[in-house]
């Protein structure tokens, strides 16, 4: 069984393991206060109503030998704080390689109501898609905004559970089964490129937290309730029920928060559908110890989760009833 621990993979019996994921049973019935609400991100920092903010991944981005996969998430939260948003505030956030060359750009005007995707085309920046903000920004709203990465030229904007794109196309699985896709991003250079985030608002808009990472992550004030935590996630995701984003989402449809059978409003002790990340061996979800009333990870402390690929019969101990 294999576990990490400040970066470095260690190996610790299976008898050990299975013992440390049973105490954690009392030890998520017992914790109070933990970090942030992620899991397993890269970075997770709390931003004090600021308007600007840059982060540089600092890794090349096309290693996959480090990353694993492609597929990262950018994810900042604000709120509409000190005055009317529709008359100037403006959300713009953007991808770009280390020389400053723009991938990929999103910008929510809260005025005109409006989003566009914005990508460089011969050197220079070019309208991909626009459209309409499903709700309007108001005084006092909060809001989310993610860029997820899924291939070097597949990546989707979501703004508070509106995807800022539209339309697919039909695709070969390994050259052999067809699936959905979003349309391909026409960009003069790939997230394999890309080396910056950067994202600023205007007006009333400020950002209250950014993160990073292959992570599962969910808005600090639902922390208190796992069903609201469940339904915000799953209006994000991947899912093609009502509701879901379909090939737009942040993440597969079966990457979640699973609640107390009981008492819902408790996160269940053992978390078996946790995003896995670039430490991955086999790419399959990660199951973690989680304190029942937060749903923060124990400690913030990557010892307390597991692959599921390798010990299946661990994570469904869950089953049963302490």
């Amino acid at each position: 069984v294999s576990t990490q621990s400040t970066g470095t993979l260690s190996y610790r019996s299976s008898l050990t393991h299975f013992v440390d994921m049973l105490a954690c049973v009392f030890i998520g019935l017992l914790a109070l206060a933990g970090p942030t609400s992620a899991i397993l991100c890269d970075s997770d920092v709390e931003l004090d109503n600021v308007q600007e903010y840059t982060y540089d991944i600092g890794h090349d981005a096309a290693d996959l030998d480090y990353w694993r996969t492609y597929q990262n998430s950018f994810i900042a939260f604000g709120e509409y704080n000190g005055g009317d948003p529709t008359v100037d505030s403006t959300i713009e956030a953007g991808y770009y390689t280390a020389e400053g060359d723009l991938v990929y750009k999103t910008k929510i005007d809260c005025s005109a109501n409006t989003w566009k995707a914005i990508v460089s085309s011969d050197g220079e920046e070019s309208v991909f898609l626009e459209g309409d903000l499903e709700t309007a920004c108001a005084e006092g709203d909060v809001f989310d905004l993610f860029l997820k990465i899924h291939q070097p030229h597949l990546m989707s904007w979501v703004f508070t559970g509106q995807p800022l794109q539209f339309d697919e196309r039909t695709t070969l699985f390994l050259e052999r089964k067809e699936r959905q896709r979003g349309l391909r991003v026409p960009t003069d250079h790939g997230a394999d490129t890309a080396s910056q985030f950067r994202i600023k608002t205007t007006g009333s808009a400020v950002l209250t937290r950014f993160a990073f990472g292959k992570c599962f992550i969910w808005p600090e004030e639902l922390s208190s309730n796992c069903t609201e935590v469940a339904q915000w996630v799953f209006l994000r995701g991947k899912s093609g029920e009502a509701g879901g984003l379909g090939v737009f989402g942040t993440n597969n449809g079966g990457i979640t928060v699973e609640c107390a059978p009981t008492k819902p409003q408790y996160f269940n002790w053992l978390q078996k559908k946790l995003h896995p990340d670039r430490d991955s061996k086999h790419g399959a979800s990660y199951c973690c110890c989680v304190d029942m009333k937060t749903g923060k990870l124990h400690e913030n402390d990557k010892k307390w989760c597991m692959e599921d690929y390798l010990k299946p019969a661990i994570c469904s101990v869950s089953n049963l009833r302490w």
